[in-house]
């Protein structure tokens, strides 16, 4: 079967399922031909991920590890460009925070003080002989 049958057999939807053969011998492949083949659409880096996945026997670890650095599809192993500069998003830029540490930009400061409540009950817990004041170290 000539692949420009194959295209019209296909494009009808008539007759019987095709052959691997049959789906391999249109080049390139289209939509219809990929979905027959099983295929959903995906980007080109997601089928590479997937590639890599299925070469590490879905072991996301190993994806990780991959040392085979002659491989064509090494560098986008983890599913990103590694050549394109991403802009960096409002929601996960970062910023110092008390001390020096590393926070997204608005988030809440770690030190934040503690509300009135908090010293009602721990000087209630004091008065009734329950809380325990910290040791002081020497």
């Amino acid at each position: 079967m000539s692949s420009s049958g194959f295209k019209r057999s296909v494009d009808a939807g008539s007759g019987p399922a095709p052959t691997r053969t049959e789906l391999a011998a249109v080049w390139p492949p289209n939509e219809e031909v990929a979905r027959q083949a099983g295929h959903n659409p995906m980007s080109a880096l997601r089928a590479i991920r997937e590639k890599c996945l299925d070469c590490s026997g879905y072991q996301k670890m190993q994806v990780k590890l991959c040392e085979t650095i002659a491989c064509s599809l090494w560098p986008f192993r983890a599913g990103r460009h590694p050549y394109k500069k991403r802009p960096v998003t409002e929601g996960i830029r970062r910023k110092r925070g008390p001390g020096g540490t590393w926070m997204a930009a608005g988030a809440a400061s770690p030190k934040t003080p503690p509300v009135d409540g908090d010293f009602q009950e721990s000087e209630a817990a004091e008065a009734e002989g329950s809380f325990r004041a910290p040791r002081e170290r020497a």
